[in-house]
């Protein structure tokens, strides 16, 4: 039962994150929510069985992205 409670928590996670990060007008908050969504992201590949898509969001959507964006703003 517990199993099941932090899947939709992660999985409810993910577009509210995302919303919040549509509705950001600070570039730097929506640095610090975009390197959010990467990491819940991240977790519901690996929580779905996917841990080759979840470790290369976390190395080239998560990372890679983040500094380009850290570098841009």
């Amino acid at each position: 039962m517990s199993e099941d409670f932090y899947i939709v928590v992660i999985a409810v996670l993910l577009p509210l994150t995302a919303g919040m990060l549509v509705a950001q007008r600070n570039p730097y908050h929506a640095l610090v929510i975009r390197g959010i969504v990467g990491a819940v992201a991240e977790l519901v590949f690996d929580l779905f069985g996917a841990a080759d898509v979840a470790l290369s969001e976390a190395l080239v959507g998560m990372l890679l992205s983040f500094s380009l964006y850290a570098f841009a703003v």
